[in-house]
């Protein structure tokens, strides 16, 4: 049988964090720090077996801007109250947040 843990992309970047397989089973994971696990990985958990990392579904909100410096603006804020984005040339994603879309709509 595979087991199978759903994990946000908050507690793919933890180092300890304790996972709730697909079968109900509680496990303790380590990884080094600084590793993100990735959706598909397989990881050996305290006992030995094998446990593949999904990803979980989360709401994201996209900005989308013509002019890359408005989006570099707006992606420095965000990182600056340590949240998580997404960069791309002509756009940004990050969590669902309505302060944090309102404070994005102001440089893009």
């Amino acid at each position: 049988m595979s087991l199978r843990a759903v994990l946000t992309f908050d507690a793919r970047c933890k180092s300890r964090l304790l996972l709730t397989l697909d079968n109900g089973e509680q496990a303790a994971l380590i990884v080094e720090r600084g590793r993100t696990l990735r959706d598909g990985e397989r990881v050996k958990i305290e006992d030995g077996r094998e446990v593949e990392i999904v990803s979980a579904e989360e709401s994201l909100f996209e900005a989308v801007s013509g002019d890359p410096l408005l989006i570099a603006k707006a992606a420095y804020h965000l990182g600056n109250r340590h949240v998580a984005v997404q960069l791309m040339p002509d756009r940004l994603r990050f969590p669902a947040d309505h302060v944090l879309a309102e404070m994005v709509a102001v440089w893009v």
